[in-house]
């Protein structure tokens, strides 16, 4: 029960996972017809460096199914390539790669109802043991920065900004810090 509201819901999930596929199977509660999500990632045989898999969303009030996901995945040493078709019309397209002290991940996508190309790209660099530097940036110019050092083995201090770079003198940039401490 919601505190706020004091609407009622229960979230129900369940998981196999065996060496030869896993399956998810999750029941949402938020009326007294569950939102039922399904999904299944299978190895392909003779491939042991690619997966496959599929996810559905399905509303049991009608029995229709009202989100459709298909996916590619190959992962060999540092490098993993990701492949998405959404809703048979939506392509989604990842690519990350680790280099020693380097984190790269790319993101190519395109949706079809707004006819918009998605674009991102992030860098994580560790500059020490105990420190890390991220940078991102998307299809809007919109870059992010942010250091993280780790103090101790229970605290951790994290500066971040985030900025559109298309209007740096307009504002709305935002700034952040955080201060962790415990476990």
């Amino acid at each position: 029960m919601e505190p706020d509201s004091g609407a009622k819901s229960l979230l129900l999930k369940n998981k196999f996972k065996h060496k030869h596929f896993n399956a998810n199977l999750d029941l949402n509660f938020k009326s007294k017809h569950p939102l039922i999500t399904g999904s299944i990632v299978l190895p392909i045989p003779h491939y042991p460096a690619f997966r496959i898999g599929a996810q559905a969303l399905v509303n049991s009030e009608n029995a229709e199914i009202s989100k459709q996901v298909y996916a590619v995945n190959f992962k060999q040493s540092d490098v993993q390539v990701h492949a998405a078709l959404t809703g048979h019309s939506d392509v989604d397209l990842s690519v990350f790669q680790k280099f020693k002290d380097m984190k790269l991940g790319f993101r190519v996508g395109w949706r079809q109802d707004t006819r918009e190309t998605l674009f991102g790209a992030a860098l994580r660099y560790r500059t020490s043991p105990a420190g890390k530097v991220k940078v991102k940036i998307d299809q809007n110019c919109v870059v992010g920065l942010a250091y993280k050092l780790k103090l101790s083995s229970d605290a951790c201090l994290a500066l971040c900004t985030q900025f559109d770079g298309k209007n740096l003198e307009s504002g709305g940039q935002k700034y952040g810090i955080m201060f962790k401490f415990g476990s």
